[in-house]
């Protein structure tokens, strides 16, 4: 008889998705297993060590605020601070934390096996085993049995993950680590469409070879900054990274050995991000180019070893070796991991629903990289979001979802299911129409409410919330009633005027630095600078976002507009065939979700709107 373990959710994979998709599990109430091929490298930090950035601080913040992990483990694990894109408005601001991969892994390793209701396995899952149209457990390569309720897949790149550098070539998900080479089949079989993508990362270099004289230094914020909303987490020493160009010369050996390029002799078939380009691809691609920048990041405190963020690759070994010497401080480079390309099976992302579930499949989710999206908070906002969700419905409940007008975890969630795409998807702030009122410093206001409501978020973190509300409550009447006198304006801000004005005022000009001023203001009141900087953006875009509520009131109806259960979009009168193809493939809960699918026209929204007013009436 096979071993037999009874579990009420499973999650399978152990990177960003799978432990926040475990924890969430667990932390309401589940009995939660989790199962990764290897224990050692749960949360594995494949390729660049740093967590935010561009887009993707707003997501940390919002795990945060929802109760997940990885905004804790990125201050546990910080080696740098840097607040990227200053000189654009507040709204768009990015944290960026280059952290220490190896202690961040040990974090999360340590909030894994200290969580009650969730245990460990290492082993592969092969098999998804089925009871009437749902899923009741999974089978394991050895053969051992998982029975469950729910099961949220965090797979990865190990989907016949396939390893590439030049002509060779072997099976994994990372570099010198398996694959799952049975699974993809077992989910074929559940109806699932896959797709072939391709996700690379760059060489590791040691730091003794590099000339960082040659270089320029990049120094992180001195300012006291940080993800979680606990202070204090962060003692450890800060380093700088190092900046370098390409130039002609390594352009040249990259364009003579075009043929040997995997990705244009045709050896590779998935699909790339297109904005994160392979050095082969920028060279090609970008012909007017001079040269590139390449960015040199420390992987730890205590290891040799850097990142070079800008040279993904996957030309021949020795190729990488010769036109990275060509460049600056780098003459003497010594590799100790090529860069590689990896190619995987991902999902259709349009099978799921906005819970994260397969549609043919109650009680199967999917979350991560194995949903075509490329990025370690993009992957942690699909676990968390995926494990609440498998949590639920273990325990019989209804869906948890986020709309897109409250968060950047609603817009992603929403364009993966609805739009899918044929490349790795990546958060900017750009795909979101409600930026301007979905701020990483509001999104506690956002959404702690929720998550303690759902049961995530513990009572310490509640209490702080509580009294950051009560301070921005005291702050505000203090910024309409305040002034900043002629004299002190003219000096701190060369702005000459007769009167005094108020802060709230102030606040709203454009020709004065919000960030300053906030700063100014927060001395002269005695309140705490991050409090008055978060109010300062309320104030400031106070307006725009006025007009974008009213603009969701608006539309609010027929987003909200319910396509009856089975709806047959085919023999509609009027409705384009793209447009009944890929309603048909989607299959949308709602108009407002039919309205931003690709192919279907505000034509066809209307044409539906109609139908649907004629049925009802």
């Amino acid at each position: 008889m096979p071993i037999t373990h009874s579990f009420d959710v499973v999650i399978i994979g152990a990177g960003h998705a799978g432990l926040e998709a475990a924890l969430a599990s667990a932390r309401l109430g589940c009995r939660t297993a989790l199962i990764t091929l290897n224990l050692e490298q749960l949360v594995n930090i494949s390729c660049n060590p740093s967590i935010g950035g561009l887009g993707k601080s707003h997501l940390v913040a919002e795990i945060d605020a929802l109760g997940g992990e990885q905004a804790k483990l990125a201050d546990l694990s910080s080696i740098q601070y840097k607040i990227l894109n200053r000189s654009k408005g507040m709204a768009v601001w990015a944290l960026r934390s280059q952290i220490d991969k190896y202690l961040y892994a040990r974090h999360a390793r340590r909030a894994a096996e200290g969580q009650e209701g969730l245990k460990l396995f290492q082993d592969s899952v092969a098999d998804l085993l089925m009871e009437d149209g749902r899923l009741i457990g999974l089978r394991t390569e050895r053969g051992v049995v998982f029975t469950c309720k729910a099961a949220v897949f965090c797979t990865g790149t190990f989907l016949r993950g396939k390893i590439t550098i030049g002509e060779y070539t072997h099976s994994g998900g990372r570099i010198g680590e398996l694959s799952c080479d049975t699974l993809s089949e077992s989910l074929r079989k559940t109806g699932l469409r896959l797709r072939r993508l391709k996700t690379g990362t760059p060489a590791r270099v040691h730091r003794q070879s590099l000339d960082f004289s040659k270089m320029e230094r990049e120094e992180g914020d001195e300012e006291p900054l940080r993800f979680h909303w606990k202070e204090g987490l962060n003692r450890n020493p800060r380093v700088p990274c190092w900046l370098t160009w390409t130039h002609e010369g390594t352009h040249r050996i990259i364009r003579e050995n075009r043929h040997r390029s995997p990705l244009y002799s045709g050896k590779i078939e998935g699909i790339g991000p297109r904005y994160c380009p392979s050095i082969e691809d920028k060279v090609f691609r970008f012909a007017e180019k001079a040269r590139h920048q390449l960015y040199l990041e420390p992987e730890g405190l205590d290891v040799e070893a850097y990142y070079v963020n800008g040279c993904s690759s996957s030309m021949p070994e020795e190729l990488q070796w010769e036109f990275m010497k060509t460049v600056p401080g780098m003459e003497g480079v010594e590799i100790l991991k090529p860069a590689y390309a990896v190619e995987y099976d991902s999902i259709d992302s349009t099978q799921l629903t906005h819970a994260l579930e397969y549609k043919n499949l109650p009680g199967l989710f999917f979350a991560g990289q194995v949903n075509g999206t490329s990025g370690y908070e993009e992957a942690a906002g699909q676990g968390l979001l995926a494990g609440i969700n498998a949590a639920r419905r273990a325990r019989g409940l209804g869906d948890f979802t986020l709309p897109r007008a409250t968060s950047y975890l609603g817009v992603m969630v929403d364009d993966l299911v609805l739009q899918g795409g044929d490349e790795p998807y990546r958060m900017f702030t750009a795909r979101s129409e409600h930026r301007l009122s979905l701020r990483p410093d509001n999104a506690d206001r956002r959404l702690t409410a929720i998550g303690r409501e759902l049961g995530l978020v513990p009572d310490d973190q509640w209490a702080a919330f509580k009294a950051k509300e009560g301070r921005l409550e005291r702050i505000l009447p203090k910024l309409r009633s305040e002034s900043m006198a002629p004299s002190d304006l003219e000096r701190a801000f060369s702005v000459r005027t007769a009167e005094s004005a108020r802060y709230a005022y102030l606040f709203t000009r454009s020709d004065l630095d919000t960030a300053a001023l906030a700063a100014v203001c927060a001395r002269e009141l005695d309140e705490r600078e991050e409090d008055v900087r978060t109010l300062a953006a309320d104030l400031k875009y106070h307006g725009y976002v006025e007009n974008q509520r009213q603009v969701v009131e608006r539309t609010r109806k027929r987003e909200e507009t319910a396509f009856p259960p089975a709806f047959a979009f085919e023999g509609i009168p009027g409705l384009k065939v793209e447009a009944v193809q890929n309603l048909t493939r989607v299959k949308p809960a709602t108009l407002g979700q039919a309205s931003r699918i690709p192919g279907v026209t505000p034509a066809d929204i209307q044409i539906l709107l109609h139908h649907l007013g004629k049925r009802e009436g």
